[in-house]
């Protein structure tokens, strides 16, 4: 999704107060993280981690000048 709307990003981490939906994804992935073992604190950091590495990857991606090409193998 990040891929088709690079502006994406930008707009969802600009709001002020995030919205019922942002807010159950993110207690969603906490959920996860706590059932996996996680500590309250260490959930919330990797819950923090998660994002920066998707939206990060996902910012790189769409500045890169050139179009990445995946070869499959044969």
């Amino acid at each position: 999704m990040l891929a088709r709307h690079p502006w994406a990003v930008s707009l969802m981490e600009s709001r002020t107060t995030p919205g019922p939906a942002n807010l159950r994804h993110r207690e969603a992935v906490t959920s996860c993280l706590r059932g996996a073992g996680f500590s309250v604190l260490m959930a919330t950091h990797a819950n923090w981690l998660l994002n920066s590495y998707v939206y990060g990857h996902a910012l790189q991606e769409a500045a890169l000048p050139f179009q990445m090409l995946i070869s499959s193998p044969t």
